[in-house]
């Protein structure tokens, strides 16, 4: 209906709009910018806080997409809910691009955090700093925090 009336190519109200659908409104450019800031200058941590449906999540998809990949890969939790031990084994998973599998998922927490610490060490000395990325943090648990 929204489409035919206004002479739209999409509906407007999906909830994901891809990165075509992208409105660089100065709120969402803002928070790009301090995102990249931190990212580009190794400053740690970023949070991007909002009302639900935002757009938070899309904004983490133009970062993303914004980025350079072969310099700041970037990792997405999507599913938060996870236990601590989960997170650092997908984390685990994710970095070393599912090439340390059987280590990760059959043994403990020690193996996942030694396969992060020697995968974030060889990804530094290739001048590559991944980015960890939590969409939907408010539905973490405080039982997993």
């Amino acid at each position: 209906m929204h489409q035919h009336h206004w002479g739209l190519s999409a509906d407007p109200f999906l909830d994901w709009v891809g990165l075509a659908g992208h409105f660089p409104a100065e709120g969402a450019e803002e928070a790009l910018l301090r995102l990249r800031f931190v990212i580009e200058n190794a400053r740690g941590a970023a949070v991007v806080l909002g009302e639900a449906g935002l757009g938070k999540s899309h904004l983490l998809a133009v970062l993303a997409h914004q980025l350079d990949a072969r310099r700041h890969p970037v990792v997405v939790l999507r599913f938060p809910q996870l236990s601590a031990a989960e997170t650092l084994r997908y984390l685990a998973w994710e970095l070393t691009c599912q090439r340390e599998t059987p280590a990760i998922i059959d043994r403990g927490l020690d193996v996942a955090v030694g396969v992060i610490e020697r995968a974030l060490d060889g990804l530094a000395g290739q001048g590559v700093a991944p980015v960890f990325a939590v969409d939907d943090a408010h539905q973490i648990g405080r039982a997993h925090v």
